[in-house]
């Protein structure tokens, strides 16, 4: 299967510093990975789960990064990508928030991104439309 690819969203409300931002998407794009593995190592031992297109992704790991206005447009398109059968991963995370010069606030589990796939980019498509690179 050819033309494959994994599409991370990502909140821009939360303002993180570009290195942060980055962080999080690399948090994001290993989550489904990460998942399987830790799953296949709990008793009995199994193989991590992984489908036929997650093997052939790993080939040529195509990844894309979109921003997503706010959680509720991040919910909209996890809904669609739920009815369209493609794989979702969601990353949740601490966020900072200065509420002075003195203080910052930490708020979790805040709702950073998703990740759609690694699937087909047609049916990516079909779920996020033509929404911008970041």
């Amino acid at each position: 299967m050819g033309n494959l690819r994994q599409t991370i969203l990502i909140r821009t409300d939360l303002t993180f510093p570009v290195g942060l931002l980055a962080a999080q998407c690399a948090h994001l794009h290993m989550e489904r990975f990460r998942v399987a593995i830790r799953e296949a190592t709990k008793v009995p031992k199994g193989r991590p789960e992984f489908t036929e297109d997650d093997l052939e992704w790993l080939k040529d790991p195509y990844v894309f990064i979109h921003g997503v206005p706010n959680a509720e447009v991040l919910d909209y398109f996890v809904k669609e990508a739920g009815k369209n059968l493609v794989p979702i991963s969601e990353w949740r995370d601490t966020v900072y928030i200065n509420i002075s010069e003195t203080q910052r606030k930490a708020f979790f589990p805040v709702k950073i991104g998703a990740v759609l796939g690694p699937c087909g980019s047609d049916k990516i498509k079909s779920v996020i439309g033509d929404l911008p690179l970041l």
